[in-house]
Formats: C-alpha cells, sequence, structure tokens
C-alpha cells in the first residue's frame, strides 16, 4: 500500500481533469467579445402610444386655447367636441397601461388635466357672460330680437294699460303707510325703515336681452318690537288684511300653512322650519295687487321658535349688514313688467320695428 498521501510526484487522474477544467484568466481575455444587438431605430413599439397620447394632448390644448382666444364658447359645449374629448382620455390611458408608454403617458394626463373641454369651456362661459360677448355666435334675427324692447307674450297695448311705475310706487307708499298706521294705532308697534333702498331693476324680454320694463321692489319696513304671541300674530296679519281690501287686493293668505298654501308641505318645512305655524321661526303672508299685478308681502320672525339655530343666523347676518331688527314684522311690495312714464315715447318708437 502506498503511504497516505501517495508517493510524491505520482499523478492524480481526477486532480488532471480539475485543473484542465480552470480557465486562465488571459484566455478569457483573448475570447472574441460578442457584439451587442442592432438597436432599432425611434422608441420601441409599446412606447409609442405615449409619444401618440403626449402629441394628441399638446395638439388638443392647443385647439382648445385657440377657441378660447376667439370666444368660441359654443363650439367648446359641442357634443362633437366631447366625443373627441373621450377619446383623447382613452388614449391617454392607453398610454399609462403600458410600462413602455407611462412617462409620456402621465404628462400628457397633466396636460389634459388643465386643458379640456370642463376647465377651458367654463373660463370662456364665464367670460363670455361677463364680456356679454355672445354677438359673434347669433344670428341677425336673434340679435334683432335680443333688443325687443317689451316682453315676449306681452302686446305695447297690453304694457301700457297697466299702471306705470310711478303710479305703483305712489300706491305701493300709500298702502304700506296705511299698514304702519293701522298696526301702530291698534298694536302699539313702532317702526324702522331698513337702509336698504327700493329697487328698480331691468326686466328680461323673453328673448335673451333686457326690456325697457322695470321691476319695482320697495323698501322695507320692520316692527322695532319682537312679537311671539301666536293669537297676536294672528290678529296683525287679520288687520292687515282688513287694511288691503278697500285697496282691491286679494286676500291675505298664509304662504307658511299648508292648510291654506300652494307649496308643498315639505318645501314649506324647509323654508318655515315646520309644517305647523304654531312651531314656526317664520310666517309669511301674501296678497296679491290686482291693480299693479304685485304682491304684498309681510314676514314676521319669532326666533324663540328657532330650534335649529338656522334662522338666528341669518337674521344675524342681516342685521349686522342693514341693522335690521333680528324679529319682528316685516312689510314690503313687489311688482313686474312695469313701463315708466318717462320711457313712453321711446318704447312706442322702438316697438314700431317690430310691427
Amino acid at each position: 500500500m502506498p503511504p497516505p498521501g501517495g508517493y510524491r510526484g505520482a499523478r492524480n487522474p481526477e486532480l488532471e481533469k480539475a485543473r484542465h477544467a480552470l480557465v486562465s484568466p488571459l484566455d478569457v481575455l483573448a475570447r472574441p467579445v460578442a457584439a451587442p444587438p442592432p438597436m432599432a431605430n425611434g422608441p420601441r413599439p409599446l412606447a409609442r402610444v405615449g409619444v401618440a397620447a403626449l402629441v394628441v394632448a399638446i395638439g388638443w390644448a392647443v385647439v382648445l386655447l385657440g377657441a378660447l382666444a376667439v370666444s368660441a364658447t359654443d363650439f367648446l359645449f359641442n357634443l362633437n367636441v366631447v366625443v373627441i374629448q373621450l377619446l383623447i382620455v382613452g388614449v391617454i390611458i392607453a398610454a399609462i397601461a403600458l410600462k413602455d408608454a407611462r412617462r409620456l403617458g402621465g404628462i400628457a394626463l397633466a396636460i389634459a388635466l388643465v386643458f379640456n373641454v370642463v376647465t377651458i369651456g367654463g373660463v370662456s362661459a364665464v367670460r363670455t357672460a361677463a364680456q356679454g360677448s355672445y354677438e359673434g355666435q347669433k344670428s341677425d334675427e336673434q340679435k334683432f330680437w335680443e333688443k325687443y324692447p317689451g316682453v315676449k307674450g306681452m302686446s305695447a297695448s297690453e304694457i301700457k294699460a297697466q299702471p306705470s311705475l310711478e303710479e305703483v310706487r305712489a300706491r305701493t307708499e300709500e298702502i304700506l303707510a296705511a299698514v304702519r298706521g293701522r298696526l301702530s294705532a291698534d298694536y302699539g308697534v313702532t317702526w324702522v325703515e331698513q337702509p336698504v333702498p327700493e329697487d328698480i331693476s331691468p326686466e328680461r324680454n323673453g328673448y335673451g336681452g333686457e326690456s325697457m320694463l322695470r321691476t319695482y321692489t320697495s323698501t322695507i319696513w320692520s316692527t322695532n318690537e319682537a312679537i311671539t304671541d301666536n293669537s297676536l300674530k294672528l290678529q296683525m296679519m287679520n288687520t292687515i288684511d282688513e287694511v288691503l281690501y278697500p285697496y282691491g287686493m286679494s286676500q291675505f293668505y298664509p304662504v307658511n300653512d299648508p292648510a291654506e298654501s300652494t307649496i308643498d308641505p315639505s318645501i314649506i318645512e324647509k323654508m318655515f322650519g315646520s309644517t305647523d305655524p304654531d312651531l314656526q321661526a317664520q310666517w309669511e303672508w301674501a296678497s296679491y295687487d290686482y291693480d299693479t299685478g304685485g304682491w304684498f308681502y309681510g314676514d314676521l320672525y319669532d326666533l324663540s321658535k328657532d330650534t335649529t339655530g338656522r334662522f338666528r343666523t341669518e337674521r344675524q347676518a342681516d342685521h349686522d349688514r342693514t341693522g335690521v331688527p333680528l324679529e319682528g314684522l316685516s312689510i314690503m311690495l313687489r311688482a313686474e313688467k312695469l313701463l315708466s312714464e318717462s320711457d313712453v315715447q321711446t318704447f312706442d318708437q322702438r316697438m314700431s320695428e317690430y310691427e
């Protein structure tokens, strides 16, 4: 038997095989290096979806900004434009869904979120409304009727047969003075005129423009005293009805009472806090003026019935703004479609163009 470890210098077949399997570093360097596969020209096929999404988003943004520049509001709210916007959104979503196109798709999405039919259309609509720049989108006939001095559905003779603005104002002052005097005499209340002046605003003509007629809202008078007793409230409202009757006005009726009002009970509850008049924080009574076509209103606020705090908050805001008493009775009158005496001649001349 050979000594342990074998004879010195003896060949070991297994060791020889292992040595032959080793590769010298010089051999590695001497081997030819394989060339990398040639790169394709341009982006990979899937990345092209991202390029397309970005180009489409930028191009669409330019189109929308151009429409905004020329105040083409009607174009922006066209059905075809909305369809195109949805198609662009679809391309962007497809780009984001693909890994190779996701980066460009994200940029396209950011552009689309800023420049789209909703944002640009909203800006255009607000600007057009503020400037009144609708002429470019209207026909000559529409522009013609937009300047109609009367009101659609009313003839010139009907308009001039009504009391004038000046007559309605004088009648209103007389009625309000009569109501204040009677309630002061019967119930000892005192009055304060709200600092908000009467309002005379243009009436729409029904053709997209303003007529020569006016809507008249009188000043509001309020009692300095709070009125919390329900029986006293009813007495005062009935007294007002007695004052209005000689002026040929309709019965003074409670808008806030479901038993007599034509308003849906659910709406009454939202408006006045309850469907039970005894629990309501606000009463509103009304009477129609057959001579002027106007309405007389009496609103009574009783914050002791306010269980939610909503009415107190609203009245406090009014008090801080105008100084009106928080509680008590307020009276006023409003009439529509009134022609001023000073405008009759001009009204006739302009109406002759539409005969």
